[in-house]
């Protein structure tokens, strides 16, 4: 990325990378073996293709199709952007977007600057579900940028499908899990089953996914004798302090005051009435060879 300050998740088929570019920096003329389609946040740059130069002021979603011959100049402000990198090899998950992929494009669009903060967040992230919130965030905001260059193509209708991927979510959500599993079960592709999740149940997969899993701790806070530690591995948290940060976000207390009781009421996931899982049975206690969370 020619970036010294960055970080980058691997999401299932696609890279997102979060970059700063220093003041006055200058890429020489170069190709990706990807295409990156940018969202620039801070700063600006400019995209110099044999053409012109292309200025990327925020707000910018921009793209630099594979193999494109470019030079990119970062202006005195620096330049903080996000990148999503498709890989070429998925033909099957990207054709819809062959449209956006392939040619140069610039525009502004304040939904997909949005989105891409909250892509941004995700790649620094150190939850376990950040490979695939990543990949959520991504698919939508590709589909979205697709859509908003005229492309005629329309999702499926809302309707069983979504259920089908809300009734999957719920009765996996301790699993390995990816978004082309939810997709697969939906019967629709992963971007639409983005987009349209979020705009019904007022969260993306993986925030909903965390909020069951949060909502299962709490479960087992109350019911099981086992350490905080354990029930946060279980969970998919990386560490116990990890877990407490997000459940005191949650809930509004720590993990162990929770424990103690009493405990302040929290509504269940929009769509859901519980959390499936945590009222049917318990797995057991986890182990050195057992980690649930979602694969990258």
């Amino acid at each position: 990325m020619g970036s010294q300050r960055f970080h980058r998740v691997e999401a299932n088929g696609l890279a997102v990378v979060d970059a700063w570019f220093p003041p006055g920096a200058v890429l020489e003329r170069h190709t990706h073996d990807r295409t990156c389609v940018g969202i620039m946040l801070e700063g600006a740059f400019d995209v110099v293709f044999d053409g012109g130069p292309f200025p990327c002021t925020p707000g910018t979603v921009f793209t630099e199709p594979l193999g494109e011959r470019h030079a990119n100049r970062v202006s005195r402000a620096g330049a903080h952007v996000v990148v999503i990198q498709p890989d070429p090899d998925r033909d099957d998950l990207f054709r819809p977007l062959r449209g956006l992929l392939d040619r140069i494009h610039l525009f502004r669009d304040a939904e997909m600057t949005g989105l891409a903060r909250r892509l941004a967040r995700e790649a620094r992230s150190p939850d376990s579900l950040a490979p695939l919130a990543a990949e959520a965030v991504a698919l939508e905001l590709l589909i979205g940028a697709r859509r908003a260059q005229g492309s005629g193509d329309q999702a499926p209708a809302a309707g069983r499908w979504l259920a089908r991927a809300r009734d999957f979510v719920h009765d996996r959500f301790l699993d390995r899990i990816t978004i082309a599993d939810v997709a697969e079960a939906a019967g629709v592709h992963p971007g639409h089953l983005c987009r349209a999740f979020r705009r019904q149940y007022h969260a993306g997969v993986a925030s909903y996914l965390r909020r069951l899993r949060l909502e299962w701790a709490a479960a087992e806070l109350v019911r099981s004798e086992w350490p905080l530690s354990s029930i946060a591995l279980a969970a998919g948290f990386a560490d116990q302090s990890h877990f407490t940060r997000a459940f005191r976000a949650h809930v509004g207390i720590t993990p162990a005051r929770f424990r103690r009781g009493p405990r302040p009421q929290r509504p269940a996931p929009a769509g859901s009435t519980a959390c499936t899982r945590s009222n049917v049975n318990s797995p057991p206690p986890p182990t050195s060879t057992r980690t649930i969370s979602p694969s990258e």
